[in-house]
């Protein structure tokens, strides 16, 4: 009977969960990883091999095979290592430990039995906790370093020895220290005002939408779009209107963190029509902010705006309608002094609920059509007869309704999350006319 054990992958932007079988059979000496697993997946066999050999265990030499189901799934990482060698192992009667279920193991081995940190494990754990598992093994350095979500018992391991011993002695597990982000300048409390731009920047963040902020100069939309360094202090960008190829690559290599771009407009425009293609496939923030004209006071309440229709239409020509189509959610930015009750702290902790669990830019239409109630279907029939959007703009208005929702804990997308939605796509319907 095979040894199996519950592990999740991230495929597509999205968890899932995965079973790891493990089994001896009679036979030719052979080891078999079987299931869609990737390269990295693949290369388990050798490590394991080398791990049991160094740790003084006796590597079986009969017919082994790893089946990573369900068989249609393909699998990512290097998080399997742990299951697949305690599956050997006690397959061939090396080693035996008490009931697992409920319990999950994580971790890459080097070939010392060293058990390495796990890029982007929190939302792994967010995932297990819902599914119903409780015990999780798990290196000490994520334990550590990430901020694990609580109401699981952690058993926080630095070697496979270390591992071992755990299992076979009445270990309790570790409550893992509750990290308090620090918060840099600026903070939605030291930006006066700008109640609106706050609330579209927690939607943004949650749902891994990119933002345009528009506005005359000092009214606050670079202090807004720097705020968003608060949310990801160590995955963080800062890109200037002199953007080249060599940042346009870094950009392109850059996952799940957040970028600000200041005054979009000036980039030269053969860079900007460049930025399409990791705005349309790379799962993470782009928040750009540019003056509304040349001159930057075009509809400023207090001071004149001088440029032509000329200037203006020179000014805007770079931006053409498939790049502005990249972008989910525009805002103009004026002089608003009108009180915020949204701190930092509550807009992360209810980002970060959302983020950490799935990616909606990623989601496609025909995922999220069903998530509307009768009355959204109405608004979005209405919506599209009014304003012809393209295709693409369709699902950006239904993506971020859906963030919407998941941050009120909807099922559904409501009438009023699709509102909310619709009213941060004047820009981009109008192409900043």
């Amino acid at each position: 009977m095979a040894t199996t054990f519950q592990s999740f992958i991230n495929q597509d932007h999205q968890i899932h969960p995965i079973k790891i079988e493990v089994q001896i059979l009679q036979g030719m000496p052979d080891f078999q990883i079987v299931g869609l697993g990737s390269r990295e997946m693949r290369e388990a066999k050798e490590r394991c091999r080398a791990v049991i050999k160094n740790l003084g265990y006796k590597f079986p030499v009969q017919r082994k095979i790893i089946n990573l189901s369900p068989a249609h799934l393909p699998k990512n990482g290097t998080h399997t290592d742990l299951p697949i060698v305690l599956g050997l192992l006690t397959q061939s009667k090396q080693f035996s430990f008490p009931n697992k279920s409920n319990t999950m193991f994580l971790g890459e081995l080097n070939l010392n039995g060293e058990i390495q940190y796990i890029p982007n494990i929190t939302s792994i754990l967010e995932q297990a906790k819902q599914d119903g598992l409780q015990n999780i093994y798990l290196p000490k350095s994520n334990f550590d370093a990430d901020n694990l979500p609580q109401g699981l018992n952690y058993y926080p391991v630095q070697t496979l020895k270390e591992l071992l011993y755990k299992l076979n002695s009445n270990q309790k597990p570790q409550t893992p220290p509750a990290k308090i982000p620090q918060f840099t300048y600026p903070t939605f409390e030291q930006i006066i005002g700008h109640q609106i731009p706050k609330r579209l920047l927690t939607i943004a963040i949650a749902g891994y939408h990119h933002v345009l902020f528009v506005g005359s100069p000092g009214h606050g939309k670079t202090l807004l779009a720097e705020s968003t360094k608060n949310f990801t202090p160590k995955n963080f960008l800062r890109l200037d209107s002199s953007l080249t190829k060599s940042k346009l690559n870094q950009l392109r290599s850059y996952k799940y963190g957040i970028v600000v771009l200041n005054e979009l407009s000036e980039c030269p425009g053969p860079i900007l029509q460049q930025l399409k293609e990791p705005l349309e496939t790379i799962p993470f923030n782009f928040i750009a902010t540019m003056n509304p004209c040349r001159c930057g006071f075009k509809n400023d309440p207090e001071k004149v705006c001088y440029c032509t229709d000329y200037d203006l239409k020179r000014y805007r020509s770079k931006l053409s309608g498939s790049l502005l189509d990249r972008f989910d959610l525009s805002l103009n930015i004026e002089s608003n002094n009108q009180e915020s009750k949204l701190t930092t702290k509550e807009a992360y902790h209810l980002a970060m609920s959302v983020r950490l669990s799935q990616v909606n830019s990623q989601i496609s239409l025909k995922q999220i059509t069903f998530l509307l109630d009768k009355k959204s279907k109405n608004l979005l029939e209405v919506f599209k007869a009014k304003t012809k959007p393209s295709t693409r703009r369709t699902l950006k208005v239904l993506q971020v309704a859906k963030t919407i929702a998941d941050l009120e804990r909807s099922e559904q997308i409501t009438e009023d999350h699709l509102a909310e939605s619709i009213t941060y796509q004047k820009n981009l319907i109008q192409k900043l006319v």
